[in-house]
């Protein structure tokens, strides 16, 4: 019935055996601060270790000389000492760990062993393979140590943040203001808890797919977090997803938000766009033109060379924009070209495409083309080629006259 605590260990939760380390509880409740018992639980057994009424809002239990049998995890509650003897909820679990039962690691040095005086050498070393868990998020540092007498130790290298997914809901992520940013204008990604999630005051991280780093993190008192991409470049372009965690161990950190895909204009794709049943048709037939573009894309257009401004607009289909032409005549026939609309800016279009040239035939003119071919195939000395032609005909033939198969959707 009452806010969970802080808890943490001092020096930390990696310990020498035979040294003592301090956990202590940190609480948040507003009452006088004697009414209240602390208690030193067993995190997975709920069994409690210790108990102590402090003076202030903080409790501390030492253990001293610990030894492997106090490697686990701890928690603790406070409650009032008096009936009806309300309690906390359960603060986040601490896992202490006395060094000395870890593999060990495994030390070697590149080149090799034996060098020549000014040779550059670099000594690694590296645990063993484990197997990632949520509680394994945190911040990471190394050190080196010399072998002498002296035993002097470097400086600790920069952090590295690493972040074990998976055990708390995922957030969702979203582009303001959209996923099409012109090069040098700003984008604010915000992540959001799930309404299911009940973590107060988290931690949340963006990620970008293929960058081995967290772009950012942060930390506010609300459930979402706001992460600015400021004057964005080409690079900037690509898949995103975030995290949000615990702040306190054990850290639990959620699945992934699906991945929202960042566009910068000067790095979209041209527009294609193709004829069905092809560039030659005769008079009467249907074509369809399809232009192609992301997925993402609402509105595409479709241009003719000669004629001033868009020849026709339509919202896109599952596979781009289908713009039907029926009945065409020769009058048809020229150089095509599409665009797609950029989000819902209406005045901003992409490139337009490479033209296409589309040719009308009338059939009088089909049929004579037919009829020379039909007076060429008996010259072929190869009788594959003369099969080859004449399928070509029947073809030809078949499509003038099965107008039933050619798409609906936006006719002209």
């Amino acid at each position: 019935m009452l806010p969970k605590p802080n808890i943490g260990a001092s020096p930390g939760s990696l310990i020498l055996p035979g040294k003592t380390v301090t956990i202590w509880c940190q609480m948040f409740a507003q009452s006088p601060t004697q009414d209240y018992t602390f208690a030193l639980l067993n995190a997975k057994s709920l069994e409690p270790l210790l108990l102590q009424i402090p003076a202030g809002p903080r409790a501390e239990f030492s253990l001293p000389s610990v030894g492997a049998e106090d490697s686990g995890s701890y928690s603790y509650i406070y409650y009032l000492k008096t009936p009806p003897h309300r309690a906390s909820h359960l603060s986040p679990a601490v896992e202490l760990t006395v060094l000395g039962q870890l593999p060990r690691p495994t030390l070697w040095a590149q080149p090799g062993l034996v060098v020549a005086p000014g040779t550059n050498i670099t000594l690694w070393c590296s645990r063993p393979r484990l197997a990632s868990r949520p509680e394994d998020t945190g911040s990471y540092r190394c050190i080196y140590r010399d072998r002498t007498v002296s035993g002097e130790e470097s400086e600790s290298s920069e952090p590295l943040e690493l972040v074990v997914t998976g055990s708390l809901p995922k957030p969702s992520l979203s582009a303001h203001p959209g996923l099409v940013v012109e090069p040098g204008k700003h984008v604010t990604l915000q992540c959001r808890q799930p309404p299911q999630s009940a973590l107060w005051r988290a931690t949340f991280t963006l990620l970008k797919v293929g960058s081995p780093q967290p772009l950012q993190s942060q930390s506010p008192a609300g459930t979402s977090a706001d992460f600015p991409l400021l004057s964005v470049r080409a690079q900037d372009a690509g898949n995103y997803t975030c995290v949000y965690s615990e702040r306190m161990a054990p850290y639990q950190v959620s699945e992934p938000s699906d991945a929202l895909e960042i566009w910068v204009t000067d790095t979209l794709p041209k527009p294609s766009l193709s004829a069905w049943p092809g560039l030659e048709v005769a008079s009467g037939s249907n074509v369809t033109l399809l232009c192609r573009g992301p997925s993402w894309i609402p509105r595409f257009a479709l241009y003719k060379e000669g004629v001033e401004g868009i020849l026709h607009s339509m919202e896109a289909h599952e596979d781009g924009g289908r713009f039907i032409l029926t009945h065409v005549t020769p009058e048809h026939s020229g150089n095509y070209c599409c665009s797609y609309q950029l989000g819902t800016n209406e005045s901003l279009w992409k490139q337009p495409s490479d033209a296409l040239e589309l040719l009308v035939r009338e059939v009088r003119e089909v049929r004579d083309s037919l009829k020379q071919a039909e007076i060429l195939v008996p010259m072929a000395e190869d009788p594959q080629e003369v099969t080859y032609t004449q399928l070509n005909i029947r073809t030809f033939n078949k499509r003038k006259t099965d107008t039933k198969k050619t798409p609906t959707e936006a006719t002209f």
